[in-house]
């Protein structure tokens, strides 16, 4: 099918990249996992240091304090996103509900590897406060309450 080619295309690329990384001594990836469909998503993102993800697994994931790049290979953008997410570019990849398309980059191994690069673990802590300062149900609640008011 074509979703099953995508996600060996997409598993391919991330082979590459843990290769590219081991070869150059840049970071030892040891676990390299695509998700599963039979491992609940919440055990998946506990067990991660970074997340490739869209929409609500990157919600979900920045919610957990972990970092998160959004990228993935769907049909309807390819294999595009937005990219590592920190500080300076969150609220705009917020505005696409995190889907890829804010800046839809093309998603290479080049620049996945340049994305992987600017891990940083004190952006997990800032994307935590992005979620609680932006989706937590308090925050979701008032906004809904104003537009019914």
């Amino acid at each position: 099918s074509n979703q099953a080619t995508r996600h060996l295309e997409w598993y391919k690329n991330l082979i590459i990249l843990r290769k590219f990384f081991e070869v150059k001594n840049l970071w030892k990836i040891d676990k390299l996992k695509l998700s599963d469909h039979f491992t609940p998503i919440d055990i998946q993102i506990r067990e991660a240091d970074i997340v490739i993800a869209l929409g609500r697994g990157a919600l979900e994931a920045m919610a957990r304090s972990k970092n998160v790049i959004i990228a993935d290979n769907r049909f309807y953008i390819g294999l595009k996103g937005d990219g590592y997410l920190n500080d300076d570019n969150v609220v705009e990849s917020m505005r696409c509900n995190y889907n890829g398309k804010s800046f839809g980059f093309k998603a290479t191994v080049s620049w996945m590897v340049d994305q992987l690069s600017r891990y940083n673990m004190n952006d997990a802590k800032i994307l935590n406060r992005h979620v609680k300062k932006y989706h937590s149900s308090d925050v979701v609640a008032e906004k809904f309450l104003n537009l019914v008011r």
